[in-house]
């Protein structure tokens, strides 16, 4: 950061009264919508098909309660379980998280989901040209 915003940042933060509190992390960038769209529109309906399955947010509930979910032990010895939020994975989460999503599904299931398509959005764009 430059001196000039420093000085300016500092001025600012010695102005503010009362109490405030400051949270520095690392910017990640969220799952993208190509992963949203393959996930959503590929992945999970499969594994819905092969479940035999036709509520897709139930198929989602499943995939994150297997696989983004925690159980710990609090001091008393009771266990309990809290489900991640899907939305808020980062790209590089979201897509650690499908991958788990596709090796149960080949592991259970025997279900070969292939790898989402590079050049999809250039087709579609290449296809509305033919269009009339």
């Amino acid at each position: 950061m430059p001196e000039s915003e420093k000085s300016r940042f500092q001025k600012f933060l010695l102005s503010m009264s009362g109490e405030y509190e400051m949270i520095i992390r690392r910017k990640f960038n969220k799952r993208s919508r190509k992963q949203d769209g393959w996930y959503f529109g590929l992945v999970l309906p499969m594994i819905g098909d092969a479940m035999g399955e036709t509520d897709l947010p139930y198929v989602h509930a499943c995939m994150k309660d297997r696989f983004l979910s925690i159980t710990k032990m609090d001091k008393k010895g009771i266990t309990h379980k809290a489900t991640g939020r899907y939305a808020k994975l980062t790209t590089e989460q979201a897509g650690n998280y499908i991958e788990k999503v596709r090796h149960f599904a080949a592991e259970f299931y025997s279900l070969d989901i292939p790898d989402p398509d590079k050049e999809w959005n250039s087709n579609a764009i290449l296809l509305e040209q033919f269009e009339e």
